[in-house]
């Protein structure tokens, strides 16, 4: 908001601060693609600063196409940063793809939210960066985009101690699972067990029925033997 309406923050002049279109307050940040273009249309915001190696910013911001803007199919706003080591080695990390499915609508404000994350190379100066990109060459449309509410957070600590949280609940619930497996293996193995007393109670009761019904026949056969006996010596008697 402390920018005056028209003023160039970059781009060659496709980063302008304007009052026609806004959020919240009174202005905001348009960035263009012009027609027939032949490249990214990149611009750089604001000045270099010193940046960490590993450094991750979150990108928070409003965004939101007009009605009347006719783009190329497949355009997309890139919003990070483009960092640079000491060799001028340049590198571009993106946060945010704003494109038309991500707007869902023209003439809306949309809220987007992303982080993006240097990748080291010693590159330890950075520089906001925003694309617009769409189709190149002669004949090609541009259009503008509008952009509101930029809050750029440093957040490299804290994405790191989250990533840690992260690992080490994956680690427990490795542990939880391999445990559960252990577990159910030890029931597995418990259960066959059970069922194998269960097959040895079955054979022993069969064999003691088979002892007993081999008792009961040598009984029967004895009392046979004893009644023929007693008929015959009642025969030898009669006569």
């Amino acid at each position: 908001e402390s920018y005056s309406d028209g003023q160039v923050l970059g781009g060659n002049g496709t980063a302008v601060v304007v009052a026609s279109q806004k959020f919240t307050g009174n202005k905001s940040l348009q960035v263009s693609r012009g027609a027939n273009n032949n490249g990214n249309s990149d611009k750089q915001l604001g000045s270099w600063q010193s940046v960490r190696e590993d450094a991750k910013f979150r990108f928070e911001f409003w965004a939101m196409m007009p009605a009347d803007q006719a783009p190329s199919s497949g355009w997309t706003t890139l919003v990070g940063i483009n960092s640079l080591n000491a060799a001028g080695q340049n590198s571009w990390q993106s946060a945010v793809t704003v494109s038309e499915a991500a707007l869902g609508a023209r003439d809306k404000w949309v809220k987007f939210t992303g982080i993006a994350s240097n990748n080291g190379g010693g590159r330890t100066r950075a520089v906001v960066w925003i694309s617009t990109r769409g189709a190149s060459g002669s004949g090609t449309p541009g259009y503008s985009l509008y952009i509101d509410d930029l809050v750029i957070t440093d957040v490299t600590d804290a994405k790191a101690a989250q990533d840690a949280s992260d690992a080490t609940a994956s680690a427990v619930s490795g542990l939880t699972a391999r445990v559960t497996d252990a577990e159910g293996k030890i029931t597995a193995q418990a259960q066959q067990q059970t069922a194998l007393a269960t097959k040895v109670d079955n054979a022993n009761s069969r064999v003691d029925n088979m002892a007993k019904t081999l008792s009961d026949s040598q009984s029967t056969q004895a009392s046979l033997n004893t009644s023929l006996q007693s008929q015959i010596d009642a025969q030898a008697a009669a006569n």
